[in-house]
């Protein structure tokens, strides 16, 4: 019962409590509709008198619009007047300046011609003397030239006959030089070859002591072989001797052959190399120069070869060999540079 009673207690108090509380919202509902109203209303004021404000600034402009209209109009018509009045004395200005300019023009036509005339009389003498002048010259130019002309195929002849003769030599050098080294290789194939046949003549001979020590005479029909003449330089290397047949090896001290005696090496043709000539070489420039030293070292040198030597560019590197190459003292063949 005392359950009862106080639910009926708590639920009333919350009733009470929700009347208050929906009497509060409903109370600052009221306050919130009264506050929109009062700013609408003033919104409404503020509207009508910026709408007021705005008629009379329209009106005012369209006053102000006129007003500036007429004035332009006015300051238009003024200067239409000031620009017909400014023609009309340009025009006279004018037709009274070209009449001064006319007889200027015409004065200054004629000085201009008296002027021409005598210049180009002054200028036709000095073009004949100095035309005469030019003819002395080109024919004293012309006669040295001549001279000049004679001196170098002189010069040119008495040089190729020099080269003739110092090719000549040079041929001869090396005729001698190789028909020293055709010797000498031929001597020391002879050597070789003595070498080879004593060589074979010791084995046979180790053959048959060995054969003579196993079986205690020597053999029966066998016969050594006779040693063949061979010519003095057939070839470079001397060819092997034939290998015996196998025999037992016994517990016997084996004869070692005598070492063959070290031969030196021929010595090599010296390169045949030509003087360049003195004057060319004179006359050439810093890489011209260069170029040349580097293929009197290294001839038959390519021409990416070239330009990493010496770190020049491939334009200066082909002008260098063309210029070289015309004035003959390099020559060119199968992409290969030399000089001559």
């Amino acid at each position: 019962m005392a359950l009862k009673d106080e639910w009926r207690s708590q639920r009333e108090e919350r009733q009470t409590q929700t009347r208050e509380r929906s009497e509060e919202v409903q109370t600052q509902i009221q306050n919130l509709n009264d506050q929109r109203q009062a700013a609408t209303a003033q919104l409404q004021d503020q509207l009508r008198q910026f709408r007021t404000e705005l008629a009379q600034g329209e009106a005012d402009r369209r006053l102000r619009g006129q007003q500036q209209q007429e004035d332009l109009q006015t300051y238009a018509q003024e200067l239409r007047e000031e620009i017909e009045d400014f023609l009309e004395t340009s025009t006279t200005e004018r037709f009274l300046m070209s009449d001064e300019v006319a007889t200027h023009l015409q004065e200054t036509m004629e000085r201009l011609q008296t002027e021409t005339q005598n210049f180009l009389r002054v200028a036709r003498q000095s073009r004949q003397q100095r035309y005469g002048e030019l003819q002395e010259d080109l024919a004293e130019f012309i006669e040295d030239l001549h001279l000049q002309m004679d001196s170098y195929r002189q010069q040119l002849e008495q040089q190729r006959q020099e080269r003739i003769a110092e090719i000549q030599s040079r041929k001869t050098e090396v005729k001698k030089t190789l028909s020293s080294t055709r010797q000498q290789h031929q001597e020391s194939a002879q050597a070789l070859q003595l070498e080879l046949d004593s060589f074979i003549q010791s084995l046979r001979d180790y053959r048959q002591s060995l054969y003579q020590a196993v079986w205690g005479d020597t053999p029966v029909g066998v016969a050594p072989p006779a040693v063949k003449p061979k010519p003095a330089f057939k070839s470079k290397r001397p060819k092997a001797s034939p290998k015996a047949a196998p025999a037992p090896k016994p517990a016997v001290a084996v004869p070692k052959p005598a070492p063959r005696a070290a031969t030196a090496p021929p010595p090599a043709p010296e390169p045949v190399t030509e003087k360049a000539d003195k004057k060319n070489v004179n006359n050439l420039s810093t890489e011209e120069e260069q170029v040349y030293n580097f293929l009197r070292k290294s001839p038959s040198s390519r021409l990416t070869v070239i330009e990493e030597a010496l770190g020049i560019n491939r334009v200066q590197a082909v002008d260098t060999l063309r210029s070289l190459i015309k004035k003959g003292m390099v020559t060119q063949r199968d992409r290969l540079y030399s000089v001559l």
